[in-house]
């Protein structure tokens, strides 16, 4: 994956985290369908960057992780029972 469409996709991937958190707290329904994967993708092309590349990278993952603890906190809170 090219450095570029790494950027697109982790942001992309951030949107979309963050459109779900949204829509949970609406109490829409949301799709995360696919998202692991993606998730996936993003790391292991980062790793495969040089250095100095995936270091630039850092702060837009650990934005992708906060999503990601967001949401999980809350679809816990949505659904107890599940936690």
């Amino acid at each position: 994956m090219s450095r570029a469409k790494l950027l697109h996709e982790a942001a992309a991937v951030l949107g979309e985290l963050t459109a779900a958190r949204k829509h949970l707290a609406l109490g829409r329904p949301i799709d995360l369908s696919g998202l692991d994967g993606r998730i996936a993708a993003v790391s292991e092309a980062t790793i495969a960057l040089p250095r100095s590349e995936a270091t630039e990278l850092l702060p837009l993952l650990d934005d992708i992780s906060r999503a990601l603890d967001s949401l999980g906190d809350a679809l816990k809170r949505t659904n107890p029972a599940h936690a």
